[in-house]
Parts: C-alpha cells; structure tokens; sequence
C-alpha cells in the first residue's frame, strides 16, 4: 500500500510538473503588447498627380493591423475630409510585412456627364495611421503630392496670317 502511494505521489508530481514545462508562462501570446507599423510606398513623396490615384504601402504588427486609416488634407486651406478606411489586403499578423492600399478619387461626374472635382489643382498631405487588432494605434504618418488636373493650354501665335 506504501509503495501504491509513492506511485501515486510520483504520478501526480509528473502531472504538474509536465503542465508547467509545456505551458507557457502568464498569457504568453495571447497578449499584444506592441503597437502597429507601417509604411507609404505609392506615391512617392512630392509626387504630381492626376486623376484617380492609389495611395499603398506596407503594414505590420505581432497580432495583424485590423485598421488603416487616411485623411487628405489640402495644404493651402487646411481642410480635410473625415478619415477614409484602407483596404487591408495583408494584416501583416506575427510580424511578417502586409500590405494596405486606398484608392483616391478626386472627383466624381454629374449627370451631364462632366467631372466635379472634390480635390482642385493644389498641394495635399495624406496622413496615415493603422490600429491592431487590441486597439493599439500608430503614430501618424504622411505623404505630400500636388494634383494637377488642368490640361494645358496651347496657343500658336506664329506664323500671323
């Protein structure tokens, strides 16, 4: 009965011991504890743009970036839009580099068929910023660029008839 009981004892010590060499400490990767990171890639800053445009980059964060958010800001009046989701096509989860992108339409067309610009011709600033999945945000970024969608004008003046 004696050694029935050191048996046991020697089986129960081999059950906790095993639970604490194959578990991990605390909650281990259950916790995010690091903030997302990202970067602009497209356009490449001082870019003169014209027409709809992509605005793209990289994403990446330990538990995957479940947000993306831009603003574009006109530079010469300080106004800007409320902040515009990116597609996420990549969360960048453990670490790896993901990849984000929006499409930027600056104008839309009426019924006559002509284009309404919501960006005019001028400098503009598009801010950047991604959360994680914990809610963690990132620091702003941003990108400058020009739009310039008035076509040139072509006036001959020589020969005079």
């Amino acid at each position: 009965m004696k050694n029935l009981f050191k048996v046991f004892i020697a089986f129960v010590m081999a059950c906790v011991m095993g639970a604490f060499i194959s578990c991990e400490v605390g909650l281990g990767k259950q916790v995010d504890v690091g903030y997302p990171s990202f970067s602009i890639d497209y356009p490449p800053t001082d870019s003169v743009i014209r027409d709809d445009f992509i605005i793209e980059g990289t994403c990446t964060d330990d538990m995957g970036v479940s947000a993306m958010k831009v603003k574009i800001i006109n530079n010469s009046s300080n106004s800007s839009e409320e902040w515009q989701n990116a597609e996420i096509i990549d969360d960048g989860r453990n670490n790896k580099e993901g990849k984000w992108r929006i499409k930027v339409q600056p104008y839309t067309v009426n019924e006559d068929g002509q284009r309404v610009y919501k960006y005019y011709d001028g400098s503009y600033t598009a801010q950047v910023v991604a959360y994680d999945r914990a809610g963690h945000k990132s620091t702003v970024g941003s990108i400058s660029f020009a739009i310039d969608n008035t076509a040139p004008v072509f006036v001959v003046t020589s020969p005079a008839s």
